[in-house]
């Protein structure tokens, strides 16, 4: 069995998804600095959620795109270096990491769902070292989670469109493999994308809830993809 093989069957097991039950997680994120370092920490050398949008250009190509192995060799660069920490926040950043526990104040209040694993408390999930995400948030009544954004205003009002996860997909790609991978990560069947902004006047446009199920036709693109960057990883490192 090559690389490939060796690697897809792996991320085949229970019909191609990993049971939350059965995934890694990392310690609780206690405080901000915590959950800043740790966060960034169990992504050094991995593919991760938020980046996973780099590996998914042309999807339907059967080799990686020269955009997703770059991205390879970022990952490579990272598991072969020890762990450095960049404390540079931009002033959006900012804004994102202060305003997120109000956004997901504002989701259950406006859905009536709980909301667990969020703001301090969140968690990274890890599908055995080679690729992880760590959601902003789990709903366990739904067996999905939430992936929420607190972006400029002009981004915000862009989102107010997004209905399906055909919409997220034309309007913010990156977000919707990042959500796929969660799912991936989860065996969740839907998840939920939350856009939020405060300084909007009118209180209806603060608050945005799009319900994204899952492809199962990208799901499948996403695990060779995944597969592929994970080989073409190991044979870069075995070759050096």
């Amino acid at each position: 069995m090559n690389l490939f093989d060796q690697f897809e069957a792996t991320l085949l097991e229970s019909s191609g998804t990993v049971a939350l039950s059965s995934a890694e997680t990392g310690a609780p994120l206690k405080t901000k600095e915590d959950r800043e370092r740790e966060w960034l920490m169990q992504r050094h050398g991995k593919f991760t959620a938020s980046e996973i949008h780099k590996l998914m250009a042309y999807p339907d190509k059967d080799e990686l795109p020269k955009g997703a192995m770059t991205y390879v060799m970022q990952v490579v660069a990272q598991a072969m270096t020890e762990f450095r920490q960049d404390t540079y926040t931009t002033p959006a950043m900012q804004w994102g990491i202060e305003t997120e526990p109000e956004a997901i104040d504002a989701f259950m209040a406006a859905t009536g769902l709980v909301v667990s694993k969020c703001k301090d408390e969140q968690e990274s999930i890890d599908h055995g070292g080679h690729f992880g995400g760590t959601p902003d948030g789990l709903i366990v009544s739904e067996f999905s989670g939430v992936e929420v954004k607190c972006p400029n205003s002009a981004t915000h009002l862009g989102y107010l469109k997004i209905r399906s996860g055909k919409d997220l997909k034309a309007e913010a790609p990156e977000y919707y493999w990042q959500i796929h991978c969660l799912m991936l990560l989860t065996s969740s069947q839907h998840w939920y994308f939350v856009s939020y902004d405060p300084r909007f006047k009118e209180a209806r446009l603060r608050l945005h809830i799009a319900k994204i199920s899952a492809d199962i036709s990208d799901m499948a693109r996403l695990r060779q993809r995944l597969a592929l960057a994970e080989a073409h990883k190991i044979k870069i490192m075995a070759d050096l």
